[in-house]
């Protein structure tokens, strides 16, 4: 019968229908009523192969330091100490007769450094030296007035010593041992109060300035690097310059450091310091969007990593002090690499 051949085809639609309803109720359903999983669940974020460099926490003495620039001058004077500068004067007012120094001569306390020319003074030393000669001549052969002409010579004699200890302060020496900086004059001329400078090399500081707030921070005796060498705190000015805010601090140099008057120089000057502190590699640190910090401690297969917050303190150039829970001098962490890592992740760790 003709309705009988129908029967097949509504079936399959019957059936076509009702699978499409079923699916379209099992797309509605919320996926929270399907149970999550535990987050110890989950060993590892998707990333699980990160490439990085370890290193570990290390126990270390950091210290704070500023940054500060200057110039090495001579060593002011101190107290029973004179500065390290003697600008040696004429002790009259003549003119320079020879000059036994050149910039840059290394002279030792006592030597000449220059002569003053006195014609008459050199003239009466001729004479009076003459006048001996003749008198002694005459003693010698029985001269009927020896024994006035005795008396006579004893004060010529006296008369020359005096010219001759006049004549001797002509010759001015260097009062200190050192190096000749500067001349400022020339033979013929009159000596000016200033004549020569010596600087003494081994007594030299860094005159450095620094902010005045940053003053306040800086001791005396405070440990200074400038550049390469070692150096302390002599003194800080308690005046501020009151055009640039900034005020003065000089750094003793040690002896035979090596740099000259009027080298310009850079210094870290300690201002604080911390002894045996847990201490990373900057690139240790992690920071996240709302600036907590963490450190990316490895487990013991070196085969993951999982965040640790931290507390992060001093730095002392590429050393960060870091306080935490369970942290021990000794403990791998990622130091290169460690920014790439989330929560607990997988890592390859590169050997150096």
């Amino acid at each position: 019968m003709k309705w009988k051949s129908l029967i097949v085809p509504l079936v399959n639609l019957v059936v076509f229908v009702g699978a499409g309803v079923a699916l379209y109720e099992l797309g509605r359903k919320p996926l929270a009523d399907k149970p999550a999983p535990e987050a110890d669940d989950i060993p590892l974020n998707i990333q699980t192969d990160v490439p990085v460099h370890v290193g570990v926490i290390q126990k270390l003495t950091l210290r704070r330091k500023l940054l500060a620039y200057g110039q090495v001058e001579p060593a002011p004077a101190a107290q029973e100490q004179a500065g390290a500068l003697a600008r040696v004067a004429a002790p009259r007012n003549l003119p320079v007769g020879s000059l036994q120094c050149v910039e840059g001569q290394r002279v030792n306390k006592g030597d000449v450094l220059f002569t003053q020319e006195d014609k008459p003074l050199e003239a009466r030393v001729q004479a009076e030296q003459q006048m001996i000669d003749g008198w002694e001549a005459n003693a010698a052969k029985g001269d009927a007035w020896a024994g006035v002409q005795t008396v006579a010579l004893a004060l010529a004699k006296l008369d020359l010593a005096r010219a001759k200890a006049e004549r001797e302060m002509l010759a001015v020496r260097a009062p200190v041992g050192g190096v000749v900086s500067a001349i400022h004059i020339n033979v013929g001329e009159m000596a000016g109060p200033a004549a020569v400078e010596v600087i003494d090399p081994d007594r030299l500081v860094a005159a450095l300035a620094v902010p005045a707030s940053d003053a306040a921070l800086i001791k005396v005796g405070a440990e200074v690097r400038v550049a390469d060498r070692e150096g302390k705190v002599a003194y800080v000015d308690p005046v501020v310059d009151s055009a640039t805010g900034m005020a003065s601090v000089d750094v003793a140099l040690p002896p035979q450091s090596g740099y000259l008057s009027g080298q310009f120089v850079s210094a870290e000057i300690v201002v604080e310091q911390s002894a045996d502190c847990l201490a990373v590699p900057a690139a240790s640190i992690v920071r996240n969007e709302t600036g907590d910090t963490f450190i990316a401690m490895v487990g013991p297969d070196r085969h993951s990593a999982r965040l640790q917050a931290v507390t992060v303190g001093m730095r002392d150039g590429d050393r960060v002090q870091v306080q935490g829970q369970d942290l021990e001098p000794g403990q791998t962490i990622v130091t290169t690499g460690a920014a790439a890592l989330v929560n607990r992740t997988g890592i390859h760790v590169i050997e150096p």
